[in-house]
């Protein structure tokens, strides 16, 4: 069985080397897309060069929204024949069969003698805490704390390769029949604080279009609920399966709505825990984007957005010339007129 496994990287090369580690172990070929990355990116898909048949670097201008489909043509018309079966995970995923018992590469070779055709996955969410080591770099061995979160969009990441449709995010259906085991995927938005600020004020700031990608401006207008306590999560040990018990409530987090009777678990603000992530030059300026965002996030989440507009603004003149600024600049715009509506 030929097993194909589809890549589109931005910006999360902390994370990426598990990710594709991990198809690459369950014996997947890669295609790779990068859309303008500025981080390790392109080190990382060095380091896999042997496992990637297709590698690509598309240009930041390139619409986001145009990814999926643009690469889900390109597999109809250039790999569906040579392939089996497709995985594909975003750039912060990690796909796993229904049970640990087995590989995922194991369960996809018993999918592949099945009558079915695609596969769904529960969505399980490893977040960042207070437990963690920063010293350990991968994301995968470091983060042991997470929770179901059952009621996002479908995610659909796996399917037979003669059955590829124009994916719009991978969430919707594709022909022919659906699995009715549902497997598991380990999604690590927030890997480190200030990956996590930094995604929310930069990478992915002002994505929102119609009713896709709300909860970046959701999480931007909830930063003190982004450090969440190990406490409010479950521990994944390594070897049971994942449990699907809904401890925590995305949504409150992601839209700022509490939507049921677990959405008031205990929170945190962010100032003391958020504080180690943040550098600092040796003239006492924000070291680089991502650490403006940090410490702006801390004067936000300490409930001061004025002092923290003061302090982006002071600041951002060192980062004039970076591409990225723009993006920072809306984020700010979007913080000073959602905090003037709700004060109004």
């Amino acid at each position: 069985m030929k097993l194909l496994g589809v890549v589109l990287c931005y910006n999360d090369a902390d994370i990426l080397r598990d990710v594709i580690g991990h198809l690459v172990a369950n014996g997947h070929d890669i295609i790779a897309w990068d859309h303008g990355s500025t981080d390790g990116t392109a080190q990382v898909l060095d380091d896999f060069s042997d496992a990637i048949v297709e590698r690509r670097l598309i240009p930041r201008t390139f619409d986001f929204y145009e990814m999926y489909p643009a690469m889900s043509r390109h597999l109809m018309q250039d790999y569906v024949r040579q392939y089996d079966w497709i995985s594909w995970p975003d750039d912060d995923e990690i796909l796993e069969g229904p049970h640990r018992n087995r590989s995922y590469g194991d369960y996809l070779a018993e999918m592949a003698d099945s009558p079915y055709d695609w596969i769904q996955f529960l969505n399980f969410n490893f977040w960042v805490t207070e437990e963690d080591d920063l010293d350990v770099l991968s994301p995968n061995q470091r983060i042991h704390r997470y929770a179901v979160f059952p009621n996002c969009a479908p995610r659909i990441r796996s399917w037979r390769a003669g059955v590829t449709n124009v994916r719009e995010f991978n969430h919707n259906p594709l022909p022919g029949n659906r699995s009715p085991s549902v497997f598991r995927l380990r999604h690590y938005p927030a890997r480190t604080y200030a990956q996590l600020y930094r995604r929310i004020f930069i990478d992915r700031a002002n994505m929102q279009r119609g009713a896709q990608n709300f909860h970046y401006n959701g999480l931007l207008a909830n930063l003190a609920m982004t450090t969440i306590p190990a406490s409010a999560l479950l521990l994944d040990d390594g070897q049971a399966d994942l449990s699907d018990e809904p401890v925590f409530d995305w949504l409150s987090l992601y839209s700022g709505a509490a939507q049921s009777e677990y959405a008031n678990r205990p929170l945190v603000a962010g100032g003391e825990s958020v504080a180690r992530a943040s550098g600092r030059a040796s003239d006492g300026e924000p070291a680089s984007l991502e650490d403006l965002a940090v410490e702006v996030a801390r004067l936000v989440m300490d409930n001061d957005v004025a002092r923290a507009t003061e302090f982006y603004l002071q600041h951002r003149v060192r980062f004039d010339g970076d591409p990225m600024i723009g993006q920072f600049d809306e984020a700010m715009r979007a913080l000073r007129a959602d905090r003037d509506s709700a004060e109004q």
